[in-house]
């Protein structure tokens, strides 16, 4: 697996869903996993719309989305999954 670059988005600041979205969807194909970090509410909104429930983040939680399909398909949904953090 190829560490994808680094890449600073400030117009995602403060950020919603959609423009989340929109970055997203732009990925290069190649590319079978990122890291997206953000804040809350737009990562806590968007993690809420893609599971059809809601999903409270807090300060450093995380999540996992898992779909099927490209970049641009993650907005249909997703199947969202915490990934606990040590206390």
């Amino acid at each position: 697996m190829q560490a994808a670059p680094l890449e600073l988005v400030e117009r995602l600041y403060p950020g919603s869903p959609e423009s989340i979205l929109a970055e997203v969807a732009a990925l290069d194909e190649t590319l079978d996993q990122v890291a997206l970090v953000g804040h809350n509410p737009a990562l806590a909104q968007l993690a809420s719309q893609l599971a059809g429930e809601v999903v409270d983040l807090k300060t450093a939680d995380m999540v996992w989305l898992q779909w099927e399909g490209s970049w641009k398909d993650l907005e249909n949904g997703a199947h969202v999954t915490p990934v606990p953090r040590p206390d």
